[in-house]
């Protein structure tokens, strides 16, 4: 299990008034005045869906249906939903997606095995 989403993410010991956390990712941080209401919403209501999940990884064996459901759910309650569209909502900037995603993709990548992960990175050109 990876070591994020980190258990905290707006207490006033980690994050200054002017900024908020997009839930469930590591260290990325939105100005208020630039947030979206959405990304405003989201992070504001984090701590609340912050849950600890325990998935195992994918190894090739068993039921790639219920590993996949599990990953969406965890998402899902994370916030992080939307990052397994293919495109970006509208009402979110363009850097904070490519952020967003690539938390993702890394999040998923961390709950495959390690033969599993060799395979993908053969894929990826």
């Amino acid at each position: 299990m990876s070591d994020f989403p980190p258990e905290t993410f707006l207490d006033d010991d980690n994050v200054d008034s002017e900024t908020i956390v997009i839930p469930g990712t590591p260290d990325i941080y939105i100005e208020l005045g630039m947030a979206t209401g959405e990304e405003r919403q989201l992070a504001m209501s984090s701590k609340s869906m912050e849950t600890r999940y325990k998935i195992d990884k994918w190894t090739g064996v068993g039921n790639f249906s219920l590993w996949s459901c599990q990953m969406r759910d965890k998402l899902t309650t994370q916030g992080q939903a939307r990052s397994l569209l293919d495109e970006r909502p509208e009402s979110m900037r363009e850097d904070n997606w490519v952020d967003l995603y690539s938390w993702v993709c890394s999040e998923i990548r961390l709950h495959l095995s390690d033969k599993i992960q060799m395979q993908v990175l053969g894929l990826i050109t």
